[in-house]
């Protein structure tokens, strides 16, 4: 299943949609955007109802601070909605779930420690690690890391679904089967056209749809 991820931000009291950008692990819009109701109204249509869409907080992730306005707007008619943000503590998980969010992701490189994710893990089963990879390498707090020990840990952490964001596309099919062996990997992809991605078999992949 393709999960449709919707990179989102806001300006003053305006929520919009428009296409990502990495800088090093922060996103950024690019381009034009497009109003956010409008743009989910249009795309539900493509959907069937049981598909969630993620809604990735670009402005929040750039500036390392949950953005309050994206969280009070972001609704999305009869769609479960999947929420990417800045995490640093188990208190903004509460945060985020006392909204539209039905799961959520958290970003490995910006949670505070390891301790407070075995916090998050055993508080909550609706959450699940983000690795984001450039290089075959993971971003962490405390710099670049090899993904495989990253992965190692996290599965001992009792964690068995871990969403993957390969940023430079080096990871290869092998790398991927690998990667997959005892746990669900949701692999996220950009555009899959001539990436070893597109050879791979997963249950879940978020693609961006701008």
């Amino acid at each position: 299943m393709i999960i449709p991820v919707i990179p989102s931000t806001t300006v003053g009291e305006k929520v919009l949609v428009g296409h990502m950008i990495f800088d090093g692990p922060k996103p950024q819009v690019f381009g034009d955007t497009e109003d956010f109701n409008t743009f989910t109204s249009e795309l539900s249509s493509q959907y069937d109802h049981s598909t969630p869409f993620l809604i990735f907080d670009v402005k929040g992730m750039r500036n390392r601070m949950m953005n309050i306005d994206l969280l009070k707007n972001m609704k999305v008619h009869r769609k479960d909605i999947w929420f990417l943000t800045c995490i640093e503590k188990v208190e903004d998980v509460f945060d985020a779930f006392n909204t539209d969010a039905d799961v959520l992701l958290i970003p490995y490189h910006t949670i505070i420690s390891d301790d407070e994710l075995k916090e998050i893990h055993r508080m909550s089963d609706r959450s699940f690690p983000a690795l984001f990879v450039r290089n075959k390498m993971t971003y962490t707090k405390n710099g670049m890391k090899d993904i495989n020990k990253t992965m190692e840990k996290l599965n001992n952490m009792g964690f068995g679904s871990i969403a993957v964001f390969d940023l430079s596309g080096t990871l290869t099919k092998d790398e991927w089967d690998a990667l997959s062996v005892n746990r669900r990997i949701l692999p996220f992809i950009q555009n899959e056209r001539g990436q070893p991605i597109a050879d791979c078999d997963f249950e879940w992949m978020f693609k961006s749809v701008l």
